[in-house]
C-alpha cells in the first residue's frame, strides 16, 4: 500500500488516481473529515491526519511501501516559512520513525538555492532536513505548474488583474501536472 499526501489537490489527486488505476492500494491523507467519500468511493483507504503531527504521520506510514509527500501550503498563513519548516521536520521525523524506504516528496525548481528564494524557501528547507536525516527520498523539483493559474482566472475576467508573485514578461519553465 501507498500512501498520498496532496489528494484534494492536483499533484496528490493525479498519483492517487493513477496508483488506484494500477490496482495498487492507497491510503489517501485528507486534513478534514468532509474530504474522506470523495476517495473513499474511488476505492482508497483515507485517514485524516496533519502535517504538523509526527505521531499521526508515523502511524499513517507505518508498514507502506511508499510515499508521495509534500508540505501543504497556504499563502494566506501569517508566517508561513515557520509554519512549512515545522511541517518539513515533521514529516521528516515520522518517515525517519517508520524507516520508510520509499519517499518521493513534491519540491520546486530554486530548491537547491541556498539563497532568498520567496515561498520556495520552504522547500529548500524540506530538502535540507531530508539531506541531514540521510532519508532515501526521490526530490521532484517541478516546474511551475499551469494549474497554478486556475485560482486566478476568476481575477483576470472580473477584474482584469493577474493575482501573482511572479514578475511581469519573466519567463518561467512551466509544464502541466497531467
Amino acid at each position: 500500500m501507498y500512501v498520498v499526501g496532496g489528494v484534494t489537490g492536483h499533484t496528490g489527486s493525479l498519483v492517487a488516481r493513477s496508483l488506484l488505476e494500477r490496482g495498487e492500494r492507497v491510503r489517501a491523507i485528507v486534513r478534514n473529515r468532509e474530504q474522506i467519500y470523495q476517495w473513499k468511493d474511488q476505492g482508497a483507504e483515507v485517514v485524516v491526519a496533519d502535517f504538523n503531527d509526527t505521531q499521526a504521520l508515523s502511524f499513517v506510514l507505518e508498514g507502506m511501501k511508499g510515499a508521495y509527500l509534500l508540505t501543504p501550503q497556504s499563502v494566506y498563513d501569517s508566517n508561513p516559512l515557520e509554519k512549512w519548516a515545522f511541517q518539513n521536520q515533521s514529516i521528516v521525523s515520522a518517515i525517519q520513525n517508520v524507516r520508510l524506504k520509499n519517499t518521493v516528496f513534491l519540491s520546486s525548481m530554486g530548491a537547491h538555492l541556498d539563497k532568498p528564494t520567496g515561498l520556495v524557501q520552504a522547500l529548500y528547507d524540506a530538502e535540507q532536513k531530508f539531506k541531514k536525516a540521510r532519508i532515501p527520498v526521490t526530490l521532484l523539483r517541478s516546474a511551475y505548474f499551469y494549474e497554478n493559474w486556475i485560482p486566478g482566472l476568476d481575477a483576470i475576467h472580473e477584474k482584469s488583474a493577474l493575482p501573482t508573485f511572479l514578475k511581469p514578461k519573466r519567463s518561467i519553465p512551466m509544464v502541466s501536472v497531467k
